[in-house]
């Protein structure tokens, strides 16, 4: 067993969740991409990558079950209302999202400490975290032609 595979299995199995031969070919092709994928990219790359045989409804069901257990983040949509899912690094972080590469361009700071300092001031609500992405298209996809 290779020493990545050890890491996803033991990683599924500290949040309970059987280390199935899918879980952890999904977990590996969202480990090795740098930007965040859609069920269907997944799909595709195991597909492609001659991995365990699966469905993209079972891509969809397991992205599901590791969203359920914050291994897994959907960070967006996209074009045609697709979701984006990467894995959960632990690092408080917003993004700019292409939508037609999914390039993710991080935002070096956070924009939403004052204001949500401010929300909490004035309506006494205590926020435990939020979400925050823009959506647009990069400078290379703007100069492809179409």
């Amino acid at each position: 067993m290779a020493v990545d595979e050890c890491y996803y299995r033991e990683i599924l199995t500290s949040k309970g969740i059987k280390g199935t031969r899918q879980r952890i070919d999904v977990m590996a092709v969202l480990f090795s991409s740098a930007v965040p994928l859609t069920a269907d990219d997944i799909y595709i790359h195991i597909r492609d990558g001659g991995g365990e045989k699966l469905s993209l409804s079972t891509v969809y069901r397991i992205l599901d079950t590791l969203g359920q257990k914050e291994i897994v983040a959907k960070t967006g949509l996209i074009e045609g209302g697709k979701a984006l899912y990467e894995i959960v690094s632990g690092v408080h972080r917003h993004n700019l999202i292409c939508i037609k590469c999914h390039k993710l361009i991080p935002l070096g700071d956070c924009p939403l400490g004052d204001f949500e300092k401010n929300l909490e001031d004035t309506t006494g609500f205590r926020i435990s975290g939020h979400k925050f992405e823009i959506y647009g298209v990069c400078p290379d996809c703007r100069q492809i032609k179409q």
